[in-house]
């Protein structure tokens, strides 16, 4: 590396500009120059002291050297390496393993489908499932209920596997962080807080912003629902900012290494294998309605998607996985999106309803709704549209047999 360059990088780099520049016009030029030259003839070239050779030559040493990391950091940067559990083990594998450090991932899809209950079972799995993880939750319309995920750690069939042994249920929700950011001028202004504290040291102690500011590196990042956030702005001129929140989003999720989870309404056309858009829209005009020889069939196994979000293409490119809920009873895409299922006896069979009733705590009834989740984007083209049946009720989030369409 070029000894100029390397010498932006160092502390006190003022003090280091004058010397490094006779350096260069004696012909020491790379940083290997001075590492590995001879202190007394570094002195002669660059018309300096031995001392200030040699201390040259240590900071450039110390600048070139990654410091040394002890055995706790390497097993502490293991464990956040690890892929999180969303609490099913179906949609894990929809996303190649979990939640991963680094990704964003997006729960899309129709109102009362599930999306914020799948969030609260993140979080509860989050925090039951290890003792060192910590959660933000960005809640943009009040939908966070800290006692749903207390619930869910004492009482849910599907996470009881996963909980630690020992955990203390009160001890876990300590370490989930609710935010109420209600515009996306105040999320914004909080995730810059969340990616300063760990960018810079926290030297603004005992303002708002270091108040609110998380006390240790966060383990997962939720916000629910960034479609409140953005639908706001996004008809009046909010490109730039629904642009600046995407990139802050992206930059957290690599610079701090851990995953988000972001959930939205959408508006995906997706077209499954195995039917045909072979019955127009009459309420089109005739001259607009497709010829029958235009319209073509997918081939067994095919997929085609496609993406249009209700945020705009912009948004588009911002997740890495995109999972699609939708209720069962009406599966959306049919009323929402003009698809058409080629086999109708099957699209009503999946799109039936089913609505249990059974005994809760106290006696009461308690509802229990199936929803549906289809994988819609990913890394993996192949596994576009895989899916699995979610059965929900207030505190439960159960996983049926998965299929694919």
């Amino acid at each position: 590396m070029l000894l100029s360059r390397a010498a932006e990088s160092w502390p006190d780099a003022a003090r280091w500009t004058p010397l490094v520049q006779r350096m260069q016009r004696a012909g020491v030029r790379t940083v290997a120059d001075v590492v590995f030259g001879d202190a007394a003839r570094l002195a002669e070239r660059g018309g300096c002291s031995l001392q200030d050779a040699a201390a040259l030559q240590a900071a450039a040493t110390a600048g070139s050297c990654p410091p040394a990391v002890g055995a706790s950091e390497l097993k502490a940067a293991e464990r956040r390496a690890r892929p999180l559990t969303t609490g099913i083990a179906r949609i894990d594998d929809m996303l190649d393993g979990g939640l991963r450090a680094g990704e964003i991932v997006e729960l899309a899809g129709v109102a009362a489908s599930g999306k914020t209950q799948m969030c609260h079972l993140i979080t509860a799995a989050t925090v039951g499932a290890r003792s060192d993880t910590t959660v933000v939750f960005v809640d943009s319309g009040g939908s966070f209920s800290a006692g749903r995920v207390l619930s869910m750690l004492t009482s849910s069939a599907t996470l009881r596997p996963l909980l630690r042994c020992d955990l203390d249920p009160h001890e876990a929700l300590s370490r989930i962080q609710h935010v109420r950011c209600f515009s996306v001028f105040a999320a914004v202004g909080f995730l810059e807080s969340v990616l300063g504290s760990w960018g810079t040291a926290a030297a603004a102690a005992g303002t708002a912003a270091a108040q609110r500011a998380p006390p240790a590196r966060p383990s997962l990042i939720i916000v629910d629902s960034v479609g409140q956030l953005l639908s706001p702005i996004v008809g009046q001129g909010g490109f730039a900012t629904m642009g600046t929140f995407a990139e802050l989003l992206i930059e957290i999720a690599r610079a701090l290494m851990i995953p988000v989870v972001a959930s939205a309404l959408a508006v995906n056309t997706s077209v499954s294998a195995g039917f045909q858009d072979t019955q127009p829209d009459s309420q089109e005009p005739p001259g607009n309605q497709p010829a029958a020889a235009d319209l073509v069939p997918s081939t067994a196994g095919s997929r085609e998607t496609m993406t249009k979000p209700a945020l705009g293409a912009m948004w588009d490119a911002v997740p890495t996985f995109r999972l699609f809920f939708t209720q069962a009873h009406d599966d959306g895409r049919a009323a929402l999106y003009r698809v058409y299922d080629h086999d109708a006896a099957a699209s009503a069979a999946i799109a039936e309803q089913l609505a249990l009733t059974m005994a809760g705590p106290a006696g009461d009834p308690v509802r229990v709704v199936r929803n549906h989740v289809e994988l819609l984007d990913g890394p993996s083209k192949q596994r576009l549209g895989e899916r699995c049946d979610l059965f929900v009720s207030g505190t439960e989030v159960l996983c049926s047999s998965s299929r694919r369409t």
